[in-house]
């Protein structure tokens, strides 16, 4: 599932199975774990330090509302 930097598609969130996190922009991410389980992550930073924030599983949380979550 190769991207070239375009926002993520609720098609391909559906697909994903390859391990990894794949940036959507403004800092949202999809994580999909080893075993193919899928959430959505707001990564931030303060400071120099990196934090990562879970905004909920694919399941319950649609594209759209994770979008809206981390803005």
């Amino acid at each position: 599932m190769a991207r070239t930097g375009m926002r993520l598609t609720a098609a391909f969130v559906r697909n994903a199975t390859k391990e990894g996190r794949y940036h959507d922009g403004w800092g949202l991410y999809l994580k999909v774990g080893p075993t193919g389980s899928k959430s959505w992550i707001y990564r931030y930073r303060h400071g120099v330090r990196v934090h990562d924030v879970g905004l909920g599983p694919v399941r319950l949380v649609t594209l759209s509302q994770a979008r809206a979550n981390a803005l």
